[in-house]
């Protein structure tokens, strides 16, 4: 009986010790339509793990559980990691950069207000 509880912990132990741990954000502002698993993951993962796809949307809002996650991942036979939260709340900008750029440009006053 011992040596079962020995052997029970011992691959216990070297799951979560061989593991990588991605730790969800709770909330995520994204500028592009293109989430990957870096974006929702505080931690840095791993190059094979972090530029994964997680989304492709063009939804404002996306709210990802860790189910979700978790079944994606094993539908890519990822099944080496440790997933800690329970969902990420995923904020789509869908703003045109130029325009922010141009906007950032233009001058409103034509001499500085401070020294007159």
């Amino acid at each position: 009986m011992l040596k079962k509880i020995l052997l029970i912990f011992f691959i216990f132990i070297n799951l979560y010790i061989f593991s990588n741990t991605i730790i969800l954000k709770k909330d995520v502002f994204i500028d592009n339509s293109v989430c990957t698993l870096q974006d929702i993951s505080i931690n840095k993962l791993p190059d094979y793990l972090s530029h994964i796809v997680i989304s492709n949307s063009n939804k404002k809002l996306l709210t990802l559980s860790s189910d979700e996650i978790l079944k994606f991942l094993f539908s890519k036979s990822i099944y080496n990691f440790t997933l800690i939260g329970n969902s990420t709340i995923i904020n789509f900008n869908q703003k045109n950069l130029k325009i922010t750029n141009q906007s950032n440009k233009k001058n409103i006053y034509s001499k500085n207000p401070l020294e007159s």
